[in-house]
């Protein structure tokens, strides 16, 4: 049993470290695409009936996070070895999850009762970084639920209170289409998981291979005993724990 545990570990680890590299590679291109996106919402949403100040302040906020989050990934660049891959992932799951909050406060900060204009655009806007998250972010559960499920929420919590027979069906349409782009990040980050073991066990058996072959050579050059069993047992204990 401890030892499945332990491989379950071993597979959480790979994945996280690989993701982590993954995300923050892919990432500074979307803080400016997420920054572009910000200021057309923002743009549009300045046609409706929205005060003008409340769009500024909106803007101001969501700018601001993907300023911050663009410097930690400098940072990241620059000091990525000095602490572990856990605690990077830990600071961008974080960042993601402020973003996500960002966006979902347009529900509550531009969404305006009995103006049809200004709901459509902030829900399909909404549902469209939700689907683009879904593809960004599916190679970690916690990053796109920390994106994801503040979104949901709000449109959720913020049509409830309108009650009326549009919101009823937008809110419902848009839900569904989360939901689709959600279950399609599922199957991507199966794939995903499954492609990044078999390469891990591939590059493990070419280490393994190596070193017995090393091994065979020691012998044939007639090394001495001690050496020979010595990296033997370094070898069998190297792969025991990789394993």
């Amino acid at each position: 049993m401890s030892k499945i545990i332990y491989r379950w570990f071993k597979v959480d680890l790979v994945v996280a470290e690989d993701a982590t590299k993954r995300l923050y590679k892919g990432s500074r291109s979307s803080y400016l695409s997420g920054i572009v996106l910000a200021i057309l919402f923002a743009s549009s949403i300045l046609i409706t009936s929205t005060p003008e100040k409340s769009v500024y302040i909106w803007l101001a906020l969501i700018i601001s996070t993907y300023i911050l989050r663009y410097v930690i990934s400098i940072y990241y660049k620059d000091k990525h070895q000095e602490f572990s891959s856990s605690f990077w992932l830990k600071k961008y799951r974080i960042g993601v999850a402020i973003t996500g909050v960002m966006w979902a406060s347009s529900m509550f900060i531009l969404f305006q009762p009995e103006d049809q204009l200004s709901q459509s655009i902030i829900l399909f806007t909404l549902a469209g970084i939700c689907a683009a998250a879904a593809l960004s972010y599916a190679i970690d559960y916690v990053v796109l639920s920390g994106f994801v499920l503040p979104i949901t929420l709000a449109i959720l919590f913020r049509l409830a209170f309108e009650g009326s027979h549009y919101s009823i069906i937008i809110s419902c349409m848009v839900i569904l289409f989360i939901i689709f782009f959600l279950i399609t990040a599922r199957k991507t980050n199966q794939a995903y998981v499954k492609s990044l073991m078999l390469a891990n066990t591939a590059i493990l058996g070419e280490e393994r291979e190596r070193a017995y072959s090393n091994i065979m050579e020691m012998i044939a050059n007639n090394t001495s005993q001690n050496i020979v069993l010595e990296t033997f047992y370094l070898t069998l204990k190297s792969n025991s724990l990789r394993c």
